[in-house]
């Protein structure tokens, strides 16, 4: 039947049953009066079946004795609010009938005609017409109801809307005081109050039980409708309705759908005991059952929804857990989710402590913070603890009347809690809690079992993940060891094939630089013995050769200091002294030297410096060092300056030159043991490589600091500091063997061979041995 109900919001099913219920002849036409729908009566009174007029135009059914205009007549007075009076019809065989019809239009909510009712009844004789007018008048009555109610529910499939729509346009179809929606509970065996056009936020607690003798309930079981005139008098009258609402006369009808009542519609008068006619209980009727139909219709809607809710939540946990395999996580989504889809007041997901005796929140919603302390023996308390040492869902309707149900928050009936389980192991238990009893459906079973098991799954990846990643971690950890063991063998071996070169070369070196003087002593002294050698040549050769006996006991004296150092017996006398007086005492034993090759040497002290606690022989040897290293790397005609100052809580040093300078990538070895950055330089110039890791050692032994800074080819600057306080003697061994690349900003130094401009060593000048050496062995070079 696309038709009309294509054109308002009539159901098929709806329109079938008042076109078959009605005892007149019915036709709907459109705003044309072309013939949309046409009821059985029609072939009683003119011999055409129904579907043989549908589509052909309303005049074919009308005589043509009848006034020419009288067609145009009535299709405008009925679109302009309906028409009512006699004609004459035209019977399928050609015979003339007298009939009355009341034509009225069907609008919508913009008041635009959707189609044409006609109410057509044959009369013979006058006297019935009146009563056929009243007939008709209230069979359009009732179409038009009907229309309206279909109307107003037809807006919304939204379930609490379209109650409210029913309920509303009821009373006013009606003219009743008030209009209740009682929808029956199958679970709980009562009606339940569900809508009402009155102002009371209370009704939808109203609970009527199918076991009590009222009227509500008298018609659901028989389902039929029912008036009560004087509901005072009626024992069937609902009291909480009567007194709270001032109900003096009602009429109750029942919803049915499919021939089973699924509520009960009341409408009531507050102002007077009222008779409600046959035909208002029709249109009562009527509408019940269209809002039978909406009903269901929005609950089959809602069912849907509810499914794809269902679906959507299963998505987002399925979601949440292949996003993470952290079980804290996870656990916090899901209560999230549940709180945020179903509105659950409490929501708890509790674990199981390693030895299965006790209970611990993991997640929750709901509840206050402080939950997560909370703690529960299994077996021994509460509903969580029966499930999880049974291994076994329960739901309680009621936690009142179980026994197993440990008070804790206030206000809590109904509780439902489920095993998270892996196989028969049992790992928590999910808990969730409502204020309402008996507060949980099928749906929520049925979705929390699901959840349930997800959650399950979800903490027993989490927990193999974190097994695998700790494994993983440990084989990580091995595999780094291993490789660090690798890596410290490699190095080890790198740094003892470098120690087995840098000796090689050192014993090299030391076999020439013993050689040498140890050849000068013995030439000279063979000269000493030719009687033919002037004594003035005696005095020289003896000079040579005290000088190079000098050079000689400098060599010995560093091999014994590094054989100390490397055997940690090195050991500081130390007393306070003046750095401005070692520094001057260094300055003044290299002078001639530096005089001799034709340097400049710049001495600037600051007055007043305060004495330090230090081993003034080692500092004089740390001095002399970097003085002769600048002597021995300077050009004639080049500046060496020192400088000595206080830098705050440390005394400063410094000794640059004019000389070659050290290249960049020679800075970071410049300190390293036995090293030769230049072996050229250091041949031309001699050294054993000694003198600045001596250097190096005996001013950290004084907690000071020492380094470099160099610009190749214009010279460098060495510095050493002295701390304020008393130096604190560093006792451990040094590692001769360990090479050591401080940075240029932290430690540096180089040393310098005594030897003057034809490669003859020259006198030290004072002849001590204990304070300072005589001449000088070049510690390194640069």
């Amino acid at each position: 039947m696309p038709d009309v109900a294509t054109r308002g919001p009539f159901s098929e099913e709806a329109l079938r049953t008042f076109l078959s219920r009605t005892s007149e002849a019915l036709l709907l036409t459109d705003p044309d009066d072309n013939i949309l729908e046409a009821s059985e009566s029609v072939r009683e009174i003119w011999g055409f079946p129904p579907e043989e007029i549908v589509g052909k135009s309303l005049r074919c059914l009308f005589s043509r004795s009848n006034p020419p205009d009288t067609a145009v007549q009535i299709s405008k007075e009925v679109a302009c609010g309906g028409w009512q009076g006699e004609l004459l019809g035209l019977k399928k065989d050609g015979e003339e009938f007298p009939l009355i019809m009341t034509a009225r239009p069907v609008v919508d909510e913009t008041n635009e005609v959707v189609f044409k009712a006609h109410f057509i009844r044959e009369i013979t004789d006058k006297r019935a017409s009146a009563d056929l007018s009243r007939t008709l008048q209230e069979a359009y009555d009732e179409l038009q109801t009907a229309y309206e109610v279909n109307l107003a529910i037809s807006q919304s499939i939204d379930l609490e809307r379209t109650l409210k729509e029913i309920v509303v346009t009821t009373k006013k179809a009606l003219q009743a005081s008030n209009c209740f929606l009682f929808l029956l509970d199958e679970r709980r065996n009562e009606l339940v109050g569900v809508a009402t056009s009155a102002q009371d936020p209370e009704f939808d607690k109203l609970r009527v039980g199918m076991r009590e003798t009222v009227a509500g309930v008298w018609v659901v079981k028989e389902k039929q409708p029912l008036s009560i005139k004087d509901l005072s008098k009626d024992p069937r009258a609902c009291v909480v309705l009567k007194e709270r609402y001032g109900q003096k006369s009602a009429l109750f009808v029942p919803l049915i759908v499919n021939d089973t009542a699924i509520g009960t519609m009341i409408l009531d008068d507050t102002e007077k005991e009222r008779v409600f006619s046959a035909a208002e209980v029709r249109r009562a009727q009527s509408i019940a059952n269209q809002a039978g139909l909406a009903i269901q219709r929005a609950r089959l809607y809602q069912a849907v929804k509810e499914k794809v809710q269902e679906v959507t939540v299963l998505y987002e946990v399925g979601h949440a857990l292949s996003s993470s395999l952290e079980s804290e996580t996870v656990l916090n989504e899901m209560m999230r989710i549940l709180s945020d889809s179903f509105g659950y007041l409490h929501c708890a997901i509790l674990l199981l402590n390693e030895d299965k005796t006790e209970l611990h929140v993991k997640a929750f919603s709901g509840y206050a913070e402080n939950v997560d302390r909370l703690s529960v023996k299994v077996g021994q308390e509460g509903i969580t603890g029966w499930v999880a040492a049974t291994g076994r869902p329960l739901y309680v309707p009621d936690v009142l009347k179980d026994p197993r149900y440990v008070a804790g928050l206030k206000n809590v009936r109904s509780e439902i809690a489920l095993p998270l389980k892996i196989g028969e192991t049992v790992l928590g238990v999910l808990n969730v809690e409502s204020t309402e009893p008996t507060a949980f459906r099928e749906r929520d079973v049925r979705i929390l079992s699901s959840l349930a098991a997800q959650a399950a799954v979800a903490i027993e990846n989490a927990r193999l993940y974190a097994e695998v990643q700790s494994n993983a971690e440990e084989l990580d950890a091995a595999c780094r060891d291993l490789e660090t063991s690798r890596q410290d063998i490699l190095k080890a071996n790198e740094r003892l094939r470098e120690m087995d070169r840098l000796k090689s070369e050192f014993l090299a070196t030391m076999s020439h630089e013993l050689r040498t003087p140890l050849t000068a002593i013995i030439a000279y002294s063979e000269l000493l013995r030719d009687e033919r050698v002037a004594g003035s040549k005696r005095l020289e050769f003896l000079e040579i050769i005290t000088d190079q006996g000098q050079r000689l006991l400098q060599l010995i004296d560093d091999l014994l200091d590094l054989s100390k150092l490397e055997s940690g017996k090195t050991q500081l006398t130390l007393e306070q002294g003046d750095l401005n007086q070692i520094v001057l005492s260094a300055v003044d034993t290299i002078r001639p030297t530096a005089e001799k090759r034709g340097l400049e040497l710049v001495l600037e002290l600051t007055p007043d410096l305060p004495c330090v606690f230090m081993d003034t022989k080692r500092i004089r040897q740390v001095c002399w060092n970097l003085l002769c290293n600048a002597v021995k790397f300077t050009d004639r005609g080049g500046r060496i300056t020192v400088c000595c100052s206080d830098s705050g809580e440390e005394l400063l040093v410094s000794i640059s030159d004019t000389g070659v300078g050290i290249k960049e990538e020679d800075l970071e070895r410049i300190f390293d043991r036995f090293a030769q950055v230049d072996s050229s330089a250091t041949r031309s110039h001699g050294g054993a490589g000694l003198g600045l890791d001596l250097v190096r050692h005996f001013v950290l032994l004084h907690s000071g600091r020492v380094w470099v800074e160099s610009e190749y080819g214009r010279g460098s600057i060495f510095f050493f500091t002295l701390p304020k306080e008393k130096a604190v003697l560093v006792e451990e061994p040094v590692d001769v063997w360990e090479s050591v690349t401080p940075s240029a900003s932290d430690v540096a130094d180089r040393a310098c061979t005594d030897e003057d401009a034809s490669g003859r060593p020259s006198s030290a000048g004072n002849g001590e041995t204990s304070d300072g050496p005589d001449s000088a062995e070049s510690p390194e070079q640069h």
